[in-house]
This record gives C-alpha cells, sequence and structure tokens, in this order.
C-alpha cells in the first residue's frame, strides 16, 4: 500500500494485519501494482515522476524508472513482460518493458485528457485508461501501441475494473458519485449505478470471494 504523505510503501501481511516493512519510494506515492508472478510491487511516485520498484521477497527497492509528469496508475499485462504507466499531467500512457526496466513507448492520450486509472484486458489485447477530467475511458490497442476509442462514462473517471472475462468495465465517477457500466464489446455505457460521495476506486471479486 502508498503511503501519500509520508513517501513510503507499506508491506502488510493480510491475515495479522502486520506490517511487515515499510519502504522509502518516490514523493507522493499513489498507484500500486504487482507483477503477476508477485515478484515485485511496482509504485508510482508522483512528485519525482517515477517508478519504485520493490522485490516481494527481500522488501527492498530494486530500482527506479522515469516516466511522464505525476504518474498515477499502473498495471500488467497477463504475461508480465509489459507494464503500463499513466501520467495525469503528462497526459500520455508510458509503456514499459520490464525485464529492462526501459519506456519502450509513450502514448499521448487525446486532447483535454489526464490519465489515471488502468485496466488490462484478460487476454492482454488491449488497454483501458480513464481520463479523469477527460470525462472518458480510452482503448489502446497493446499490440499496435495505438488508441483505437474511447467512451465517455461521466465526470471525472477514475479507478477502473473489469470483470474476470473482460466483457464489462466499471468507472468510479467522482462528482456524479456513481459507477458506469461499460460494454467492451460495444464500448458503450449500459448503465450507471448511484454510489456514496466521490467514488474514488473500485474492484471486482470473484464469485465466492
Amino acid at each position: 500500500m502508498s503511503n501519500e504523505d509520508a513517501n513510503t510503501a507499506s508491506i502488510v501481511d493480510v491475515p495479522s494485519g502486520r506490517v511487515m516493512a515499510t519502504v522509502p519510494v518516490g514523493r507522493e506515492p499513489e498507484g500500486v501494482g504487482v507483477r503477476p508472478d508477485g515478484r515485485e510491487v511496482w509504485v508510482t511516485g508522483e512528485t519525482d515522476h517515477d517508478v519504485t520498484i520493490i522485490g516481494t521477497d527481500s522488501g527492498r527497492v530494486l530500482g527506479h524508472i522515469v516516466v511522464d509528469k505525476r504518474p498515477r496508475g499502473v498495471a500488467f499485462a497477463p504475461d508480465g513482460r509489459t507494464a503500463y504507466v499513466s501520467a495525469e499531467v503528462g497526459g500520455t500512457l508510458s509503456i514499459v518493458d520490464v525485464a529492462t526496466r526501459t519506456v519502450t513507448t509513450v502514448i499521448r492520450m487525446p486532447e483535454g485528457a489526464q490519465p489515471m486509472g488502468i485496466a488490462v484486458s484478460p487476454d492482454g489485447g488491449r488497454v483501458y485508461v480513464t481520463t479523469g477530467r477527460g470525462g472518458t475511458v480510452v482503448v489502446v490497442d497493446a499490440a499496435a501501441r495505438r488508441i483505437t476509442g474511447s467512451v465517455a462514462v461521466g465526470p471525472r473517471p477514475w479507478g477502473v475494473a473489469l470483470t474476470p472475462d473482460g466483457r464489462r468495465l466499471y468507472t468510479a465517477n467522482g462528482p456524479s458519485n456513481d459507477v458506469s457500466v461499460v460494454s467492451t464489446e460495444t464500448m458503450q455505457v449500459l448503465k450507471r449505478i448511484p454510489v456514496g460521495k466521490m467514488p474514488w476506486g473500485v474492484a471486482i471479486a470473484r464469485a465466492g470471494e
């Protein structure tokens, strides 16, 4: 978990609730992503414009990657070879080669976008990026590394999540106090669900969890 005001990330033992380690990271840490094999945690640092890589076995910092201005979210392709980092002020999505820890491609989002949350389709073919004040979700073709579409979902969408089959996408829309449900097949909003004030994130649990 990221501790924004303390410039640290904490590793917590979930069953006991015990903090096992606290690690210094880039200033104003925000997004946290776990590599699919569970060996690394990546944390975005908004003020330092970087990503800190933490080894889950050692709890130590393994390295840093410089990205665009004010990185917010980080997510991985299912095979763990590629990472995606959104930059709110930079207005971009950085594509990172995980093995070499280098930014290989920077995709500029549409005018007015302030990229926030990221979700990757189960097959790794699509990357969905919420655009904050841009009011949309942008669709990126992962193989072609280009934008292929977008859908208006509501004011200031931030958090985003996909169902396990990848057919439904959900966004948390802060100012309108609701969650949008989007069909990824048609890229149309199916409904908007009222929730509490200023929703920030959204998560989907599998049946029985």
